[in-house]
């Protein structure tokens, strides 16, 4: 249930602008753990539409689905309830934040935020 949720919200984000966020598709594929999926829940993923217009996207799941489970990693923010994002449109910046430790990652990002 949960990697359909992160499925769908990386969905809706690429849609929102697609001419400029579809070309990232593929480096954000392999951190959806997509052998946590039912065989229904990745067939249907293998139909989308933004998976079908890219080969190699379907190759980046296919390579993400052959890991063992050992190999699979917590996503930043995973193991905690709480986190802060703090999105600068000026600098291109985006702030994640554990507010109950502290612990924050800083990343940049191309396009613009709506």
């Amino acid at each position: 249930q949960e990697e359909t949720t992160v499925w769908e919200s990386v969905v809706r984000w690429v849609e929102h602008s697609k001419e400029d966020r579809w070309h990232h598709l593929p480096s954000i594929l392999p951190h959806i753990r997509f052998n946590r999926l039912t065989s229904h829940g990745m067939a249907a993923i293998l139909e989308h539409p933004l998976i079908k217009e890219d080969p190699g996207c379907a190759e980046a799941i296919r390579t993400v689905v052959q890991r063992k489970p050992s190999d699979l990693q917590m996503r930043f923010g995973m193991d905690i309830k709480e986190m802060v994002l703090l999105f600068s449109k000026s600098s291109k910046e985006m702030l994640c934040m554990n507010p109950r430790i502290g612990r924050y990652i800083k990343c940049s990002f191309t396009g613009n935020l709506r």
